[in-house]
């Protein structure tokens, strides 16, 4: 009795495809599916952490400083995320740095 026998549809008696051990797939493809799967999961990250940051820039709350060469207002103050940075950066040592900005310029103060 292997991992077949396990699984059976009630109507036909057949495995289901979906029962199909982990160890079946390529390299490719569960390094694909991890991938997309963790992508997924941050995004719910992404959107929460850009809906406070539209929050706080609807607020007021974002002004940083005033930029001496243009005399035009710079914001960002209150970014906590930058998405393209960490799915594209190159180390984990910038990951860290582009993960959670506010904590970590916070922590190193």
């Amino acid at each position: 009795m292997g991992w077949a026998h396990a699984v059976r549809c009630p109507a036909s008696g057949q495995a289901p495809a979906s029962a199909l051990p982990a160890a079946v797939l390529s390299l490719l493809q569960c390094t694909t599916c991890v991938q997309v799967i963790g992508t997924t999961y941050r995004t719910r990250y992404y959107f929460a952490w850009g809906l406070g940051h539209c929050s706080l820039a609807l607020a007021g709350l974002d002004f940083w400083k005033w930029d001496p060469a243009t005399g035009a207002g710079v914001w960002g103050r209150c970014k906590n995320a930058q998405p393209l940075k960490v799915e594209f950066c190159d180390s984990s040592r910038l990951l860290a740095g582009y993960w959670n900005t506010s904590t970590g310029i916070f922590l190193r103060r």
